[in-house]
């Protein structure tokens, strides 16, 4: 029984959100575009593993990705001054790992999870959802790149 309403329990779940997508060639191609992908997007790559073909931030804390605001990429919730993601500090975690997919297919997977505290106070930080659009920009930015050569 649920504490409240005497219903059966509810599990809450705060995940990451991902996204995962093929290009029909080799990993090293797709490795080559990412770092320019990165750079305009606006987000340095602080945790990049060639090994293991893996690049991202876990730790994004500007206000802007390719001088969009937060909220165009994550909700977070709003209030009276508008969306959180916004009015609030963000700390935004990108992630991208390569894998193949076999016979030259490389699968790109993209994973993104975000937190906003208010400024003004200790509060504890929201959990932000991601919606899906710099999951798709990326996915967009490889084929473009890859397709270009």
């Amino acid at each position: 029984m649920g504490a409240l309403g005497g219903g059966p329990a509810v599990e809450v779940r705060n995940e990451a959100s991902s996204a995962e997508f093929s290009v029909p060639v080799g990993l090293p191609t797709v490795w080559g575009t990412l770092p320019a992908i990165f750079e305009q997007l606006g987000i340095e790559p602080t945790f990049v593993d060639a090994a293991q073909g893996q690049i991202g931030n876990p730790r994004y804390t500007r206000s802007r990705i390719e001088r969009r605001s937060m909220s165009t990429y994550i909700e977070c919730g709003s209030g009276l001054t508008g969306p959180y993601a916004d009015a609030y500090d963000v700390r935004l975690s990108l992630l991208v790992y390569l894998s193949s997919g076999g016979q030259g297919i490389s699968v790109v997977r993209t994973t993104v999870d975000a937190f906003a505290t208010a400024r003004s106070t200790n509060a504890t930080a929201i959990h932000c959802t991601s919606k899906g659009v710099l999951e798709r920009r990326i996915q967009a930015l490889v084929q473009e790149r890859v397709a270009a050569g």
